[in-house]
């Protein structure tokens, strides 16, 4: 699996963003009650998986001192195979959603910041 993990001050985030994700316009193959998926264009797929109402492992141990200085404790895997298509879609969160993302090198991005040569999922 590729993919990264979006860190959100809020626990309540998914409804948000699945309504964000919606809006895009790319191909929606839906999901369950837990995820949101994106099909745009039936190659690589954008999976947003909400959290559970305990917290997670990933929220336990994952999430980086800084990040948690800063007021992010909540973690919502990502899972997508295309770099391009995860900076393409998350680059577009709106700012008052006010996430970071934790790429698998440990690095802390803002979505403003992603770069498909150079993140890690």
């Amino acid at each position: 699996m590729k993919g990264a993990i979006l860190l959100a001050k809020s626990d309540d985030l998914f409804k948000p963003l699945v309504r964000h994700l919606q809006s895009l316009g790319h191909s929606y193959v839906g999901g369950d009650e837990g995820s949101i998926v994106l099909d745009p264009n039936c190659e690589y797929r954008f999976t947003l998986y909400d959290r559970s109402d305990r917290p997670s492992i990933l929220e336990e141990c994952e999430i980086p001192e800084q990040a948690l200085r800063l007021g992010y404790r909540f973690a919502y895997m990502i899972e997508c195979r295309s770099e391009g298509l995860f900076c393409e879609v998350v680059s577009r969160i709106p700012a008052e959603l006010d996430i970071l993302i934790l790429d698998n090198n440990g690095d802390l991005l803002k979505p403003d910041e992603l770069d498909p040569t150079t993140i890690c999922l």
